[in-house]
């Protein structure tokens, strides 16, 4: 019995070794999969069979494999859910910070003396966070009507670098010759604040707002 024992105990730990082995070598993808699922079904049946021949009961290779595949699906169902799940949400934030950048310049047009308005926000992309969604800064870059010249291009704002702020708690990136607080009109500038303030909730202080140069 010590015998049998033994030798059940080295067979086990041999092929642990040899399918660690096999799966540090292989590459991600099906083919791993499939390996998977063949090494489980040997592991299984090196563990059960021994302790089932003593027991005087057989055992059935095709269930053993059935079930190691059933639960190499499922893990991999689960995996799949979560990253469609994550996919969407990306997909959801995306519309959301383009549809509050295209409201904040309609509001921003609103005000007298405002022309054209281009904008851009950082937003909280964090899901799991209370304020999920909450606008943590705004950037606007406004043309005056006083400084019409005939032309409506407006600069483009440097792309901002997507973070997600309930987390790590910082600031994109913004071009700051395009965006420093700088060379508005005080009245606009203060209407523009309370504006932005009152109707999307951001204080005043992440409000950034400059005067289009030539």
């Amino acid at each position: 019995m010590t015998d049998f024992i033994k030798q059940w105990i080295i067979n086990i730990v041999a092929l642990v070794l040899f399918i660690v082995i096999v799966e540090m070598l292989l590459p991600k993808g099906k083919m791993k999969k499939y390996v998977s699922i063949a090494t489980g079904t040997i592991m299984i049946i090196t563990i059960v069979n021994p302790l089932l021949e003593l027991s005087g009961k057989d055992f059935s290779f095709v269930e053993a494999q059935t079930a190691g595949s059933n639960m190499i699906s499922k893990i991999e169902i689960e995996n799949n859910s979560k990253l469609m799940e994550q996919e969407q949400m990306e997909q959801i934030i995306q519309v959301y910070r383009a549809d509050m950048i295209e409201q904040i310049e309609h509001n921003a047009k609103e005000v007298d003396g405002v022309r054209e308005a281009k904008a851009d926000i950082i937003i909280n992309e964090d899901s799991q966070s209370e304020d999920f969604g909450t606008i943590r800064r705004a950037y606007l870059i406004i043309t005056l009507e006083e400084d019409g010249d005939g032309s409506l291009g407006i600069p483009e704002i440097e792309s901002i670098n997507v973070v997600k702020i309930g987390k790590v708690g910082k600031l994109g990136k913004i071009n700051r010759s395009q965006a420093a607080d700088t060379d508005c009109p005080h009245e606009i500038k203060r209407q523009l604040q309370e504006r932005i303030s009152s109707v999307f909730g951001v204080s005043g202080e992440n409000i950034v707002i400059s005067k289009k140069t030539r």
